[in-house]
């Protein structure tokens, strides 16, 4: 009973250290931050109270960053404050007093119930010093239109509600697919109220439509000049008007162009006729063919000299007056003969039948008439062997 309490003590010393290494590792960066995220405050603290409010903002930012705390972000809306920037203090001052009535709720401490007192009524005291801008929109939008002020997006719900901004000048723009770029530059008094009306204005359009009869591999488009994707043009592209250019080309096929001018607001669909190119040449070139044919030939040629010559030296051998007097190599050679005739007989009824069937897929007039002009059969004969050979430009 002694042993199984004894690993069960050190297993349980084992985990408690593997937990502890844990809590180490997981400690570290979370201490870093925090230290640094205290340097940070104390820094930003030093330029508060010197009142260098655009330094103070920054670092305040960064320790918020390091180590979220409600009452970092409630000096942070004081500096927005302090630098006119009422509608983004007026958010800060809201969120600090959300965040710190959570960390009261969470935790119970009390210390934060000053931090949601502060920020609720230094909030709605700068509330009255907010602008107000309203972005509105006369003319139908496209579904990709995008407002944006100061080059912060505007989200679409947001479009035609007052939405709260910073005194001063603002930049208002508006861009989208087919419309011309929309920019103003608005300014908003200190509690002040401002609109703009977006007027969407549609550049001039034409719409191009492809109707394919067929869509061969490797087919290719080009509008213009640029490649084009087919079903693109199947479903329809906008363009500026004026003249268009249209080639679709595909192996095996005639190229195909079309070219006119479309006025504003015209609908064009160009139906594409793709029709086989008979200047190119379809099968088999004709000198495959007659080499096939001409293979088939030698070797049926020479597997037939080897069968003779075997049949020959066989036939001199039975005509010697006994065994005795019998060569035993010519034996060997009659087997090296017949083989080398059975190997070239079955090798030429194989090139037999593949020239039978390219005799069929061959084309036998204009290219490659003019291709197999050039090729010439001729014999040759080698130590023990013959055959023909065919020679020329393939």
């Amino acid at each position: 009973m002694g042993r199984p309490q004894a690993t069960l003590q050190s297993w349980a010393v084992v985990i408690a250290i593997t937990l502890a290494m844990g809590r180490a590792a997981s400690a570290a960066p979370s201490s870093a931050n925090e230290s640094a995220g205290l340097a940070k405050f104390d820094q930003a603290k030093k330029a508060y109270e010197a009142k260098d409010w655009s330094v103070a903002l920054q670092a305040f930012q960064s320790s918020l960053e390091l180590l979220p705390s409600p009452n970092t972000r409630l000096y942070i809306a004081r500096c927005f404050r302090a630098l006119g920037k009422y509608a983004s203090a007026h958010t800060q001052f809201e969120l600090a007093a959300r965040e710190a009535q959570d960390r009261v709720v969470a935790t119970g401490e009390k210390r934060y119930a000053a931090t949601v007192e502060a920020a609720t009524a230094e909030g709605a005291e700068v509330l009255a010093k907010v602008g107000r801008l309203e972005v509105a929109l006369s003319g139908v939008a496209p579904s990709d239109l995008e407002i944006r002020i100061d080059g912060a997006p505007l989200a679409k719900a947001a479009w035609g509600s007052p939405a709260k901004v910073d005194p001063g000048s603002h930049v208002v723009r508006a861009t989208g697919h087919r419309v011309r770029p929309f920019e103003v530059t608005v300014e908003v008094a200190e509690a002040g109220k401002a609109k703009v009306t977006i007027v969407l204005e549609r550049l001039p359009t034409s719409v191009l439509h492809l109707s394919l009869s067929l869509q061969p591999q490797g087919i290719a488009l080009s509008l213009d000049g640029k490649a084009v994707d087919a079903k693109a043009l199947s479903d329809g592209v906008e363009l500026d008007p004026g003249p268009h250019h249209l080639v679709v080309r595909a192996p095996g096929y005639r190229p195909f162009e079309w070219k006119e001018s479309l006025a504003d607001g015209a609908s064009k669909t160009v139906s594409v006729p793709l029709e086989p190119d008979s200047t190119v040449a379809t099968g088999t070139p004709a000198w495959m063919f007659f080499g096939v044919a001409g293979l088939s030939v030698t070797s049926l040629g020479v597997a037939t000299v080897f069968a003779v010559r075997a049949k020959s030296v066989a036939d001199r051998e039975k005509r010697l007056p006994g065994p005795q007097a019998r060569d035993p190599g010519a034996q060997e050679d009659i087997q090296a003969l017949s083989l080398r005739a059975n190997v070239l007989y079955l090798s030429g009824a194989a090139f037999a039948v593949g020239a039978g069937v390219l005799f069929f897929t061959t084309r036998w007039s204009g290219a490659s008439s003019k291709e197999s002009a050039g090729l010439q059969w001729k014999p040759w004969v080698g130590p023990g062997d013959l055959g023909l050979g065919l020679t020329g430009a393939f």
